[in-house]
């Protein structure tokens, strides 16, 4: 393995294995716990799920429901997503800035990868491959409807204006949590 695949693996898959969570198989057991991964066989008797590359056993006395991958969250199987929406859906990803976000974060990972290492990083990261990633969670999400009062919202003044001011919000907010926390803690020592 190159260094550049090695100094990618972490952000890569943080950033690419994300989406494929979401089509996971889960199963559901009566305890309340639940075990996802990806399910291989199946008989009367028991499931057999990869959990993170290690098989398991899951006997069906356990088990109170199965979410298949491609599942929507209340477990119905789903529908295939209209090329309108579709279509909506990357208006929106473009609206909020997301596409150019991830582009973004590509191009840092590729700038800051060893020289000779750039190319294969340019070839492995792909930020279209992406966004397509990304369109089967927005359309769990948000019907059409929403979709198009989403675009309307972040095209409007306001909506830009909050795109170009919630980056300061969130830093604002940081450094106040981190000052909150300090004082929280200043005086619980102050009370030993």
């Amino acid at each position: 393995m190159t260094r550049i695949r090695r100094s990618l693996v972490p952000v890569v898959l943080g950033l690419v294995l994300f989406p494929f969570l979401a089509f996971a198989d889960t199963i559901y057991l009566k305890n309340g716990q639940e075990i996802s991964g990806e399910i291989y066989k199946e008989d009367k008797y028991a499931v057999k799920i990869r959990v993170n590359g290690k098989p398991r056993t899951v006997y069906r006395q356990r088990i109170e429901r199965i979410k298949r991958g491609g599942e929507s969250p209340s477990g119905e199987p789903q529908e295939v997503i209209s090329e309108q929406k579709k279509e909506l859906i990357l208006r929106l990803l473009e609206a909020n800035g997301t596409r150019d976000h991830i582009r973004g974060i590509f191009m840092q990972i590729i700038t800051q990868a060893p020289e000779e290492a750039r190319e294969e990083a340019r070839a492995l990261l792909k930020p279209d491959e992406m966004i397509q990633h990304l369109i089967p969670i927005y359309d769990t999400y948000y019907t059409k409807e929403e979709l198009q009062e989403l675009i309307r919202f972040y095209k409007s003044p306001t909506g830009r204006k909050h795109l170009e001011t919630i980056p300061k919000i969130m830093e604002d907010t940081l450094r106040e949590a981190v000052t909150y926390f300090k004082e929280k803690v200043a005086a619980y020592e102050e009370q030993k």
